[in-house]
């Protein structure tokens, strides 16, 4: 609004809106960065969903890396299952999360399973095992998991904190745009009324 006001401030005749107009501070540059930095989104964390501000893609190479070691590990949790699938000769394995026990292989109970693998949960139906290489992924991968929720919970000061840097520039801009607010509410009333004020 104010860009389109700025070419037509020279041949305003009211000092003060001229003023107004003129000194008004440049946001294009704080909008853009707010606007392309981050995003908003649901999130797991404490094994909850919650809404939370993180770095867009590409912004942020902490928060990137990050996401990329999770997203292996979850490959690699894929390709164990299909391995075990594999070598139980049965399709039916899956992972179950139980709380904070995670990444439970889920075995029929007539499937038989190695004596190493470790019994977590059953059902009637089914057991749940963890095995060794489990027991090895699993720390790293919560461990990964609890950065990340740090990270997010963080990022709001962070992002608090930079917006903050500015305050005197968003100060300016709030209370420019609200003389600006006033003024053009009192010409509307001004022409409701038939008369002309000047400025």
């Amino acid at each position: 609004m104010i860009d389109g006001l700025r070419p037509l401030a020279s041949s305003l005749t009211s000092t003060l809106l001229k003023s107004l107009i003129n000194e008004f501070p440049s946001l294009d540059e704080q909008l853009d960065y707010f606007d392309n930095a981050f995003i908003v989104t649901e999130l797991e964390i404490d094994y909850r969903k919650v809404t939370v501000i993180i770095p867009k893609e590409g912004v942020n190479n902490e928060w990137d890396d990050l996401n990329d070691q999770i997203t292996s590990m979850k490959t690699a949790f894929n390709k164990h299952l299909a391995q075990m699938k594999l070598e139980l000769k049965c399709a039916k394995l899956v992972y179950k999360d139980m709380g904070k026990e995670i990444y439970q292989i889920e075995v029929p109970k007539a499937v038989e399973v190695p004596n190493s693998w470790i019994k977590r949960s059953d059902t009637k139906t089914v057991n749940r095992y963890w095995n060794a290489t489990l027991e090895d992924m699993i720390p790293r991968y919560k461990e990964l998991l609890e950065i990340k929720n740090a990270y997010t919970k963080s990022f709001y000061a962070q992002v608090f904190g930079e917006f903050d840097d500015k305050y005197t520039m968003w100060q300016s801009a709030v209370l420019q745009l609200a003389h600006l607010d006033a003024l053009l509410g009192l010409a509307q009333g001004s022409i409701r009324l038939g008369g002309r004020r000047d400025v």
